[in-house]
């Protein structure tokens, strides 16, 4: 039924040979734009894939890495409370030492007033002595007289008797000074030697404070080197990921352009797609790392008053709690001062009452 309408050539025949000989010069447009939209749609997967890796890792590192940063912050934070407490303590004890030597300085001033007490003392005893050996001269003189008038025995008598009481009081004057200047010297002797071991104690303090004020600071110094250098580690990792992936692109362009292509907007849309590829990744870094500074900036920001405050109320409690102590401490100071006056006017008092009914 088809032999009728169509004419029947036979397949061997030149015209035919003729029509089926194509010219083979090289492959088609649409088969290089099939492998163009190919690598494009490879390389947007790509982007795709590794934007969501990093949403998906790059949340847990940098989570690892604010747990890391918290805690050297508070590290850090109790060795500044640490170091604020030790320059307090180093106060106090300069305090105390400056303290301690004005009362060894009132201690050898007080020291040398009864040395000069005992040694006026002594000319005074001395005059006694010299008082007493002329009664004693007198009473033989006395004694030794041949003749006493009758009116005159009373005399002589009563004369000898008030001799005698004022040797004994003289004695008992000159032991009870020599008593008084021996206990005087020897608790001023105990109180100087508590005063100096005392002294070397806070020098042995002090020396110890500073050695651990230096170590604290050298810790602190080393601590804040390593907070730095972990966080600036930590937002790196934008950087490395996009340098990573331009480097993949490049290798990847760079594999695949050896492919002599014919046309020139193939060769345009390549370096098209691979320009796109590269501020995509590149406005990707810049925004990520903007606002990774940003956050760091205002994290340390914070941390930073957070410490100032802590160690800042850290200091006052310090101060109410040492205001607090060295009140009470005046208070029962000055009760003992009080109670130690007021037994020293009683005894100066008692002693002046029964040397006036003995006189």
């Amino acid at each position: 039924m088809y032999t009728s309408r169509y004419s029947s050539v036979p397949k061997h025949s030149p015209t035919v040979q003729k029509k089926m000989q194509y010219p083979s010069k090289g492959k088609s447009c649409g088969y290089y734009l099939r492998i163009i939209f190919f690598f494009s749609s490879l390389i947007q997967s790509l982007i795709i894939v590794s934007l969501v890796l990093f949403l998906i890792y790059g949340n847990k590192q940098d989570s690892a890495s604010l747990s890391r940063i918290q805690d050297l912050e508070e590290s850090f934070s109790r060795l500044s409370i640490e170091n604020v407490a030790l320059k307090k303590q180093r106060t106090n004890l300069t305090t105390l030492l400056n303290t301690t030597l004005t009362e060894k300085a009132r201690n050898d001033w007080e020291l040398v007033r009864l040395r000069y007490y005992s040694n006026v003392s002594l000319f005074v005893l001395r005059d006694i002595d010299k008082a007493m050996q002329q009664c004693n001269t007198e009473l033989i003189i006395c004694k030794t007289t041949p003749f006493v008038p009758p009116g005159h025995f009373r005399q002589v008598y009563s004369g000898n008797c008030d001799c005698g009481m004022l040797v004994r009081q003289m004695k008992a004057r000159i032991e009870l000074l020599e008593a008084n200047c021996t206990q005087t010297s020897q608790k001023l002797k105990r109180e100087m030697d508590q005063i100096a071991k005392d002294r070397d104690n806070l020098n042995l303090e002090a020396i110890a404070l500073r050695r651990d004020k230096a170590k604290h600071e050298k810790e602190a110094e080393l601590c804040k080197k390593s907070c730095k250098t972990e966080f600036v580690q930590s937002l790196s990792g934008i950087s490395n990921v996009t340098t990573a992936f331009l480097n993949k692109i490049d290798s990847l362009f760079s594999t695949h352009m050896p492919f002599h292509l014919t046309c020139q907007k193939q060769r345009d849309h390549l370096d098209r797609i691979q320009f796109n590829c590269t501020n995509l990744s590149r406005e990707v870094e810049q925004k990520f790392q903007h606002y990774l500074n940003s956050v760091g900036d205002q994290v340390s920001t914070i941390q930073a008053e957070n410490n100032r405050l802590k160690a800042e109320n850290w200091r006052l409690l310090e101060d109410y709690r040492s205001c607090s102590q060295t009140r009470q401490g005046l208070s029962q100071q000055h009760k003992e001062n009080i109670n130690r006056l007021q037994e020293k006017h009683d005894q100066v008092a008692e002693r002046l009452l029964i040397e006036k009914n003995n006189l």
